[in-house]
């Protein structure tokens, strides 16, 4: 089994953060996404 994101876009207000990402997660891999700051 798999997880798999295609094409993801994220914005706060006028700021673009995430530009169509494309992301797959196999089972039993462990994912984690961290910004600028760390969180």
């Amino acid at each position: 089994m798999k997880l798999e994101l295609i094409g993801i876009n994220k914005y706060f207000d006028e700021f673009h953060v995430l530009n169509d990402i494309n992301i797959t997660i196999q089972s039993g891999e462990i994912f984690g996404y961290l910004g600028r700051n760390g969180a």
